[in-house]
This record gives C-alpha cells, sequence and structure tokens, in this order.
C-alpha cells in the first residue's frame, strides 16, 4: 500500500478527542484517521460549498459563523 502524508487543521477539541480515542486504543493519531477515512461515507446535511471569497483559507471561521446562522 502506498502512503500519502497530508497535513489537515482540526478544531482543538475535536483534535484531543481523536488524540485521546487513538491512545485508549493503542493506536497512531495517523492509524485512526486512516481508519475512521476507510469508514461508509455518512451524509453530512451541512457541508456544502463556499465560493464567496477569495481568502476563504484565512476566514473560514467566519464563513461558517454565517452559514450557520
Amino acid at each position: 500500500m502506498r502512503i500519502v502524508r497530508k497535513s489537515v487543521s482540526l478544531p482543538a477539541h475535536l483534535a484531543e478527542s481523536l488524540e485521546a480515542e487513538a491512545k485508549e486504543r493503542g493506536l497512531t493519531f495517523s492509524a485512526l484517521l486512516a481508519e475512521k477515512a476507510a469508514q461508509p461515507r455518512r451524509r453530512f446535511d451541512w457541508v456544502g460549498s463556499v465560493s464567496d471569497d477569495a481568502d476563504l483559507s484565512l476566514k473560514i471561521e467566519e464563513i461558517l459563523r454565517r452559514l450557520d446562522g
């Protein structure tokens, strides 16, 4: 199996929760994420695309708050 390294940004509470689960299960953080990514996909009603801002990566929290509003 070919391995690809990726960087992800997660809210601190989610990262902490995943780290705790990985430790509890005796897995690395990467192994836990790979396991979760391989699970059947669920539908997330709140997922969509946002293309209204050229600085999306810099303003993502603001944009998500606007969408959640």
